[in-house]
């Protein structure tokens, strides 16, 4: 018989879903390693982790490098969680590396409701959108807002066991 991880494999690849990543840099090799092994298709949300700290020579790059050639897709959003304050020019030179990465696989992503701040400091709209267009540009940024508006849906599956700091849970989503 199957193992549970080879069924989930086989379940996420005949429905056309991905795997969305929220991870650390140190964590983008493991990843790489594992898309690698499955092909199966993934979104790494938060700038894939690359924060604003983040040295230019660090291997996190390299891995993204290799996660971006296996097709992975990254999402542009999260800005107040990358090691920077509005209006997140210090994210610039990394949202440009990764997006010559990514290519055309960028996809942008609000991050309501913000579950950092109090309500009452909630961020604006604009001021998670422009680090975007200041970044790539406005048509691109229009390209990567298309490809997040397609109407998705959220689908959770979950592992009973945690190894290595990153989580057996997966989520889907399905176009």
């Amino acid at each position: 018989h199957l193992s549970l991880r080879r069924q989930r494999q086989m379940c996420i690849r005949d429905r056309g879903w991905h795997i969305q990543w929220y991870a650390h840099p140190h964590h983008l090799a493991q990843i790489a390693h594992v898309h690698h092994q499955t092909r199966l298709p993934c979104v790494l949300d938060h700038l894939a982790g690359m924060h604003a700290a983040l040295p230019a020579t660090d291997a996190a790059w390299l891995a993204l490098q290799q996660l971006a050639e296996l097709g992975a897709w990254v999402k542009l959003s999260g800005w107040y969680r990358l090691r920077d304050q509005a209006p997140y020019a210090g994210l610039t030179s990394n949202i440009q590396r990764v997006a010559a990465l990514a290519k055309d696989r960028l996809v942008w992503g609000s991050d309501w409701p913000h579950t950092a701040f109090e309500t009452t400091a909630m961020p604006t709209y604009r001021s998670v959108w422009t680090p975007v267009v200041d970044a790539l540009g406005e048509a691109r940024a229009q390209a990567a807002l298309a490809a997040g508006s397609q109407p998705l849906a959220l689908i959770h599956i979950s592992g009973p066991t945690r190894q290595a700091e990153t989580s057996d849970a997966v989520f889907c989503l399905k176009k």
